[in-house]
C-alpha cells in the first residue's frame, strides 16, 4: 500500500478532493486497472503452467511479440485489456486465493444473513439476481475452464447474458486476487457495499420510497432522477454495509483481535480501519469524475453521522451539516 494520510480538515471540507485527488488509489478496485505487477505475477505463473490449451498459447504468442515491438508496461496492459478472461482464471485456480476466497465467502454468507432479516427485499428481483449470481460465482472455476479453454480473446463488447455472466465471473476472479492480504476492511466498503446498492437501486424504483428518500436527503434539484436513485441506493447502502461491518467488529473477542492487528498496521499510514472503510467506498466511485461523486458520494456521506465521528469533522462542516436525514427505508 503506497498512501500516506496526513491528519487534516480536507476529509470534512471535500472527501472527493481527499479521496480521489490528493492521495493515491488505496488499492485497484474489484478487477479493474491491475497494476502492471500484478498482471506480471498472473502472466508468468500462467506460463509456467503445464496444461496447454489453445488460448493459453495464443495469449502468451501474443506476449513475446508485443515486447519486440512496445514497452513492457505497455504490454502488461495490453496483455490485461485482451485476456482479462485468461488472468481471472489463473487467479481463481491459483493457491493464493484460497484464504481471500474464505474471506469473501465470509461476507457473503453475512449479506445473505442480513438482506435475510428485512421484509423489504422478500421477493425483489434484485434478490433473486444476486442470488443468481452467488451460484454462478460458486461454479465460477468449471465455469472458466470451459469458456477460456474455447475463446481467443476476452470479450470487449458485453451484449449477451451469458457475456455479462461471465464478465461478472471474471471481475470477481481479478478481485479476490488483488484481495490478498488485504485488511476486513476492504471487503465490506468495495464488494458488499455494492451487493446492498443493487438490492436498493431495486426497491428505489418504487416512486413513493423514492421521493421520501430524495426529501430527505434534500438532494439538489440539478441532478437527473437516475443521479438522484443512484445517490438514494449508495446511500442506504453504505449505511447496510457499515452496520454490518460494526456488527463484525464487535462480533467476538477474535474479530475484535483481527481489527487491532490491522489498526497496527495501518498506524504508519495514519489510517485505521473505520477510515479506511469510507476511503475504499470512496475509491470505488472516483473514476466516475468530481461532479457525479460528490452528487452519489458527498451527498449521501455528509449524513453519516459514522463517517463525522471517524474524522472528527466540527458540526456544521460541509461533511457535517445540522439536520442529518435518518435512513429513511
Amino acid at each position: 500500500m503506497s498512501l500516506q494520510l496526513t491528519p487534516s480538515d480536507l476529509p470534512c471540507k471535500s472527501f472527493f478532493e481527499y479521496a480521489c485527488s490528493k492521495n493515491k488509489t488505496v488499492y485497484p478496485m474489484i478487477g479493474q486497472n491491475l497494476k502492471n505487477g500484478v498482471v506480471k505475477h498472473l502472466v508468468d505463473e500462467l506460463a509456467a503452467r503445464n496444461k496447454q490449451f489453445s488460448a493459453k498459447t495464443k495469449a502468451l504468442n501474443f506476449f513475446q511479440s508485443c515486447k519486440h515491438y512496445m514497452n513492457i508496461d505497455i504490454c502488461y496492459e495490453q496483455f490485461f485489456k485482451y485476456f482479462r478472461s485468461l488472468l481471472a482464471y489463473v487467479a481463481l485456480t491459483s493457491q493464493v486465493t484460497a484464504y481471500d476466497n474464505n474471506i469473501f465467502n465470509t461476507v457473503k454468507s453475512r449479506f445473505l444473513h442480513a438482506i435475510g432479516k428485512v421484509p423489504l427485499f422478500t421477493g425483489t428481483k434484485a434478490k433473486y439476481d444476486i442470488d443468481r449470481k452467488f451460484e454462478i460465482i460458486e461454479k465460477r472455476k468449471e465455469y472458466l475452464n470451459i469458456d477460456v479453454m474455447n475463446s481467443e480473446y476476452s470479450k470487449l463488447s458485453i451484449n449477451t447474458t451469458k457475456e455479462k455472466t461471465f464478465e461478472i465471473v471474471v471481475a470477481i476472479g481479478l478481485y479476490l486476487h488483488q484481495s490478498h492480504d488485504k485488511p476486513i476492511s476492504y471487503f465490506y466498503p468495495s464488494f458488499n457495499v455494492h451487493l446492498w446498492k443493487d438490492l436498493y437501486y431495486d426497491v428505489l424504483n418504487n416512486e413513493t420510497i423514492l421521493n421520501d428518500v430524495i426529501e430527505c436527503l434534500q438532494l439538489p434539484e440539478s441532478m437527473s432522477m437516475e443521479d438522484k436513485r443512484t445517490a438514494a441506493s449508495y446511500f442506504e447502502a453504505i449505511e447496510s454495509s457499515w452496520n454490518e461491518f460494526a456488527e463484525w467488529l464487535d462480533e467476538s473477542d477474535l474479530t475484535d483481535k483481527v481489527n487491532d492487528q490491522e489498526n497496527l498496521h495501518l498506524r504508519e499510514y495514519n489510517l485505521n480501519t473505520k477510515r479506511l472503510f469510507f476511503i475504499i467506498y470512496a475509491q470505488s466511485l472516483c473514476h466516475h469524475g468530481k461532479t457525479i461523486v460528490d452528487n452519489i458520494l458527498v451527498e449521501g456521506l455528509k449524513h453519516s453521522s459514522e463517517f463525522a465521528s471517524t474524522f472528527f469533522c466540527s458540526e456544521g462542516s460541509p461533511m457535517n451539516p445540522e439536520g442529518k436525514c435518518e435512513t429513511p427505508i
